[in-house]
């Protein structure tokens, strides 16, 4: 790892790391001496001075370039007393060694400047005498070498060894399709294989971004023409570079979707995406290109290091220094492609380890708790999801663990990205497929569209995760000129989270023993391949028995002079607002105060007696249609009955709003 060190900085050390973090002076540092360094290049108090200049380029009444080079004109207007200081200790339960540098005035005898962003995390190389201590290790100037792969080997096979990951409450699974892969005199060759259901296959598999479409891809003309063949050479970057390790960590198959799946046969694309679940699963381990935008750039390549600097330290109460590199803190990556797809996210939460190619680093994680890293440990590196110990079989799941999981997931999945629509439902069936398997009661529930049919009617009331259940002021519609236009591209059924593509949020207040007046009565459920259960929808209706009323939405300003506006749900036009209201997305009726739209709404739960006085709770409906004396209609959003107390404990809302579904008999209708 390349470094700077200078007779300049050499001065500031040895710095002594106590075990909590104190104050320690360098007084024989003061401006001059950092102006001397900066003018004979010493990037250490360029580095200094630089974030010294983001925070008083607008206090200090002098050029930004000029308090960055501490010339002349600069040190006039600052107090000429400083001198070098820094906080220095230990921190986390890592142990993270940290070094936050600053400026002391003298005089005053107290810091004239010292900002969390001028910090150092210290690392320290094995051999070091410090390393007992400090866990953080230099980084890896590059992840393609023989110890990088002599490594990762190391981790997968003391993790098989060890945690015996075999998924044993899983039927035994190969993928349709592999690449598999051979050396000679290096030279690699690849082909496209048919697996055998009787044979044994340790094989990998890549999680990563396409970044457009793939020239390369497998289609039926392709793999009729080469044979399954594969041109290592002219594969995109990412995909090379996943063979390339696969072959170097000593195996010999790989699956990618590109290229096992055939991507112009909709059949096979619908068969194979609904195998994703036990494709990651039973693999060995998931290559995870995590940094790259698409699948040209590859994960590979040299590490573009800059900033580390090498200080002279030691650990309080002990003699003899070492040499520490003084990484800036947050060394942190620009966020990482893979971590904000929706595809990329049941991958890692199916697998059951993963080698993640970031940055500046590799990370090697497994469901069973192996953490390690060939150098530099980000601070507040965050393992997988907890709940991934269940998803790669070895645990089973109550229904209230179930259902707890997959709300969590589905929060987490709705606000990534997805660049086509209809991915929305595919891009999570594998994870709802795995869970579905680990029902402890060996029975399997109904997936609908996203929801499951043991959790309805709860499932419906979700929302758009922006919404406060308190204060749902929706100025983020008003400052954003967001969703107006959005209602008519709402996909089928609209009584699903996956006719959106925004994050949303589940009502988890529960219904408190209410007695229930909604029922389901039944439902239309189509599958575009009735082999996938979790898959893609061709119809869904839901027909349901509760109680329906007339209601209007009504378009108020909150009256904070920035626009802002919230939706008002009433039972006439021109009467008190009686609910929160969550819309789905704005109607052009409701984009403008005063703007109101006749709707109506569906009681879901009863008013509660219980002390959150949430009075009744449902849905917010259109009519679509009616056949005979039967109703169509279409979700617009979930709407919630409050009971807010008075100074004296009385409810302020007439009664009248509170009981706004008493006098109204049960109805069928179709939600779609």
């Amino acid at each position: 790892m390349e470094h700077h060190s200078c007779r300049h900085c050499e001065r500031i050390g040895p710095i002594t790391i106590p075990d909590s973090m104190s104050l320690q002076h360098i007084d024989d540092i003061d401006l001059n001496d950092i102006s001397h360094g900066i003018a004979e290049g010493c990037t250490f108090f360029k580095w200094v001075m630089a974030e010294f200049t983001e925070i008083h380029e607008q206090s200090l009444d002098v050029p930004h370039s000029s308090v960055a080079v501490l010339d002349e004109e600069t040190r006039k207007v600052l107090p000429q007393d400083l001198k070098f200081c820094a906080k220095v200790g230990f921190i986390g339960s890592r142990r993270v060694a940290l070094v936050q540098i600053g400026l002391w005035n003298t005089v005053e005898n107290a810091p004239y400047y010292e900002r969390d962003g001028l910090s150092l995390e210290l690392a320290v190389s094995e051999d070091s005498s410090l390393s007992s201590g400090i866990s953080t290790r230099p980084i890896k100037a590059s992840p393609n070498t023989p110890e990088s792969y002599e490594l990762a080997s190391s981790w997968i096979s003391n993790c098989r060894h060890d945690h015996q990951q075999n998924p044993t409450n899983l039927p035994k699974f190969v993928p349709t399709r592999l690449l598999r892969i051979s050396a000679d005199n290096g030279d690699i060759d690849a082909r496209i294989v048919h697996t055998k259901y009787d044979e044994n296959y340790s094989y990998l598999a890549l999680s990563y971004c396409w970044g457009g479409d793939q020239e390369h891809k497998t289609t039926q003309r392709r793999l009729q023409e080469t044979d399954g063949c594969v041109n290592v050479a002219s594969t995109p970057k990412t995909i090379r570079d996943a063979i390339t390790v696969t072959i170097n960590i000593g195996y010999h198959y790989l699956w990618v979707d590109s290229i096992c799946i055939i991507q112009d046969d909709d059949h096979d694309k619908a068969t194979e995406i609904g195998m994703m679940s036990s494709i990651f699963s039973h693999a060995v381990l998931t290559i995870a290109a995590f940094f790259p935008t698409n699948v040209r750039e590859g994960f590979l390549q040299e590490r573009k290091l800059h900033d580390i600097f090498e200080l002279h330290t030691r650990h309080i109460g002990g003699e003899e220094s070492s040499k520490a590199y003084a990484i800036p803190r947050p060394y942190y990556d620009p966020a990482d492609a893979l971590a904000t797809r929706g595809w990329c996210f049941q991958e890692r939460i199916l697998s059951t380890r993963i080698l993640e190619y970031r940055r500046h680093q590799i990370h090697f994680l497994c469901s069973m708790g192996c953490n390690f890293s060939d150098g530099w440990l980000l601070s507040g590196q965050k393992g997988r999801p907890s709940i991934s110990d269940a998803l790669v079989g070895y645990n089973t799941l109550d229904e209230s663990q179930l259902h707890e999981t997959w709300e969590k997931l589905v929060g987490n999945y709705t606000g990534l990205k997805l660049k086509f629509p209809e991915d929305r439902i595919l891009a999570i069936s594998g994870v709802a497929q795995r869970l579905d398997d680990l029902r402890s009661s060996g029975e399997k529930d109904l997936y609908l569209a996203g929801h499951w049919l043991s959790r309805l009617p709860e499932a419906l009331l979700w929302y758009l995760w922006r919404f406060s259940l308190e204060e749902p002021e929706i100025s983020f519609f008003v400052e954003e000129e967001f969703l107006f236009d959005e209602l008519s591209k709402k996909r089928k059924p609209t009584w699903s989270w996956t006719s959106l593509d925004y994050r949303i949020n589940y009502d988890k207040t529960g219904n408190c023993n209410a007695k229930q007046d909604f029922e389901l009565v039944d439902y239309i459920y189509e599958l575009q391949t009735p082999s996938a259960r979790c898959g893609a929808v061709k119809d869904a209706i839901l027909t349901v028995k509760g109680r329906v009323k007339s209601a209007w939405c009504y378009t108020a300003s909150l009256g904070k002079g920035s626009g802002a506006i919230s939706i008002q749900l009433r039972a006439d036009i021109h009467g008190e607002q009686m609910a929160v209201v969550c819309l789905d997305a704005l109607c052009p009726e409701l984009k403008d105060v005063g703007g109101s739209k006749q709707v109506y709404v569906l009681e879901v739960h009863p008013p509660l007696n219980c002390t959150c006085l949430r009075l009744a709770r449902g849905l917010i409906l259109e009519e679509e249609s009616r056949t005979g004396t039967r109703r169509r209609f279409s979700r617009l959003g979930v709407f919630i009955v409050f009971g807010p107390l008075d100074a004296s404990g009385h409810l302020v809302r007439p009664e009248e709003l509170i009981r706004f579904f008493g006098d109204c008999e049960r109805d069928i209708v179709d939600l779609v």
